[in-house]
């Protein structure tokens, strides 16, 4: 099967060089890697054409966002399958072979597989996370754990599945692979690989630490969701906005100033789940 690689990148000269260098070293070779540079303006370009692979393709829009380039590349790939890839983070190089296999002998429409954080360098290797394959849609409606760590980096999926009713949302940024989770997990069938295959990067200048914009964004996908009846029953419902809450408070809490909004939102995630607050007192659980 012949496998599109997208790359939708934005400013990426510290590590652009090993990510295409993971994709070149993967032991399955039938791929293409499309570079969808969403407006660089640093040396983004000119590491990527020092490549002379090939099966690489540069191609250079203005600055519209992850998600517009992501579609962008996906209309121009010419693979039976799409795995999208952050421009920062690596490819293990079993990763294409190994969720190439396990989609076919599966009969499965999209793979994921556990995932090693590491701490800016590849080497420096935080911990591993693990996903999770049991309702995989209500487990990452649910977001107790990251039921598919590293989110689109982290998915090889069949084409098919990328049709209008599955597209990155032009209006979210930082949770627009939350909803694309939500949506794939919704239509289609998916299996989890409990081996780490991506290794993803971990940053404190990512926009994961926009504090502000990943709170609008994440309040916005479950006001979709809510509005499409995703969830299961009224219950579940209060017990998935009272996640929501309680991982904004904690975000809150370490990476911004405003520790009364932090509070706000701790006391409105008790208000759905008044369960929460043993999250507190468990090892488990963290701000």
């Amino acid at each position: 099967m012949f496998i599109s690689v997208i790359i939708s990148v934005y400013n990426a000269e510290k590590y652009i060089h090993e990510t295409i260098t993971s994709i070149l070293n993967q032991t399955h070779k039938e791929f293409e890697i499309l570079i969808i540079d969403d407006g660089s303006t640093d040396g983004t370009a000119k590491i990527v054409k020092t490549f002379s692979d090939p099966r690489i393709q540069y191609h250079h829009k203005k600055n519209q966002g992850v998600s517009i380039g992501r579609t962008y590349g996906v209309n121009l790939a010419k693979g039976e399958a799409i795995h999208f890839i952050d421009a920062d983070d690596y490819m293990e190089p079993l990763n294409l072979e190994i969720k190439h296999k396990t989609l076919l002998e599966n009969n499965v429409d999209f793979v994921y597989s556990d995932v090693i954080k590491v701490l800016t360098r590849l080497n420096k290797i935080a911990y591993i996370q693990s996903g999770r394959d049991k309702d995989l849609f209500n487990e990452i409606l649910l977001w107790e754990k990251d039921a598919i760590p590293a989110g689109c980096s982290n998915i090889l999926f069949l084409k098919k599945c990328f049709d209008p009713d599955l597209i990155f949302n032009n209006e979210l940024s930082t949770a627009a692979d939350q909803l694309f989770k939500i949506e794939i997990s919704k239509k289609y069938k998916g299996k989890r690989i409990p081996v780490p295959l991506i290794r993803y990067r971990v940053h404190d200048f990512g926009m994961s630490k926009n504090i502000r914009l990943m709170e609008s964004d994440h309040i916005k996908v479950y006001t979709i969701c809510d509005a499409k009846g995703y969830f299961k029953d009224e219950k579940f419902k209060r017990l998935c906005f009272a996640n929501l809450y309680y991982i904004l408070a904690g975000s809150f809490w370490n990476h911004d100033t405003n520790k009364l909004l932090a509070l706000k939102y701790f006391l409105t995630s008790l208000a759905y789940n008044p369960m929460n607050i043993k999250k507190i007192f468990s090892k488990n659980y963290k701000f």
